[in-house]
């Protein structure tokens, strides 16, 4: 059957339309196309499907990896880490892989930090070795705020990466030093629950003045704060005398024994499952529980919330009890609830609950 030529009657609504119109319109209707494909891609990203869409962008293999780490270390896997890079690469006018260098350089900083730390300071006063690190951190930062050039933005989000992890192994051992008799595992998790505050209120607070400002207003917010955090640790840390220096090969001699051995592997293979769940628990709440994606801010804030609160309590029955059986009772605990989730996801706030726990029992095992 011949199909009636229509191709004038159905041209009509555009045949008076000049070509900057037309063009305006194609990529109106672009825009009506791609934005719910992007919104069903956020509902449901994990760090496999986001490591495929940076490749798709042309950024290399070996990056990947850092750059969706970086995202997941500042909670932004929920904006999609192509997402992350794509406005990146917009508000700096750069492309999407010199953008894509901007996070790995980081993420590539926190992995240099803390074995740099122990090769150069380790026979250094615990304060001393505080006290740079914040400098780095304001330095760092400073100088990205100032950068008058792409490489030199590059070097200093390495700068800034360099004091991540090692701040908080130090600091953990100052808390435990400076805390009372009994209490060294709870002071210790107050320290890390800076961590989970940072994460649920700064990232966001970060990203809104971004937008309103600029980015450099983020980056210097950053370093001022870290002038205050320097006078702080000045002010109020005590002065400690350096670990005791058994080389560098003694830093690794307690691996020789079984005991470090296994705590590693249950802490990894415990935390392991619940990151692999909570890789999914945007799609879980929305297809398996019923929520939409208006709930997804909220339901993520009592997620961090059971994160908060399971470091706290974790590092107040350490000192109680044992942190062995702490950890036990913890990862039996975090087994349990995603066996429950398995069976009861489909009922909302029963699947709501089930998530606090779990991501509670994810940080309880930090201070023990």
């Amino acid at each position: 059957m011949k199909r009636a030529d229509d191709f004038a009657e159905r041209r009509k609504h555009i045949a008076n339309l000049t070509d900057q119109e037309l063009y305006d319109r194609f990529w109106a209707l672009t825009e009506q196309v791609v934005a719910p494909l992007l919104e069903l891609g956020r509902r449901n990203t994990t760090p496999s499907v986001e490591r495929a869409v940076l490749l798709r962008m042309g950024i290399s293999s070996l990056e990947t990896q850092k750059i969706v780490e970086g995202c997941m270390d500042h909670s932004l896997m929920s904006h999609g880490a192509g997402h992350v890079v794509y406005k990146l690469s917009r508000e700096k006018n750069l492309s999407i892989p010199e953008a894509g260098h901007l996070i790995s350089a980081y993420a590539l900083g926190v992995c240099f930090g803390a074995p740099l730390t122990v090769l150069v300071a380790r026979t250094r006063p615990l304060k001393h070795i505080l006290l740079a690190l914040v400098t780095l951190i304001i330095v760092g930062n400073a100088c990205a705020a100032l950068a008058p050039n792409y490489w030199t933005l590059v070097a200093m989000r390495f700068i800034s990466g360099l004091p991540h992890g090692a701040f908080f192994g130090v600091g953990s051992i100052v808390a435990e030093r400076v805390a009372d008799k009994g209490k060294r595992a709870e002071a210790v998790s107050i320290m890390v629950v800076g961590m989970t505050v940072a994460n649920l209120f700064g990232v966001p607070l970060g990203t809104y003045i971004s937008n309103v400002l600029t980015w450099r207003a983020t980056f210097g917010i950053v370093a001022v704060w870290g002038v205050v955090a320097l006078l702080l640790v000045r002010l109020w840390v005590p002065r400690m005398e350096p670990l005791p220096d058994t080389g560098l090969k003694g830093q690794f001699r307690f691996l020789r024994s079984l005991a470090p051995w296994l705590v590693l592997l249950s802490v990894m293979l415990g935390n392991g499952g619940i990151f692999c769940w909570y890789s999914y628990v945007s799609p879980l709440m929305i297809h398996a529980s019923g929520f939409t994606a208006d709930d997804l801010t909220l339901i993520i804030m009592l997620a961090g919330f059971g994160m908060f609160a399971g470091n706290i309590i974790g590092g107040h029955f350490s000192d109680r009890f044992t942190p062995e059986k702490v950890v036990r009772f913890t990862l039996a605990t975090a087994a349990a609830t995603l066996l429950a989730i398995y069976f009861g996801a489909h009922v909302r706030y029963l699947s709501v609950a089930l998530m606090v726990l779990c991501t509670g029992c994810m940080f309880c095992v930090s201070s023990p």
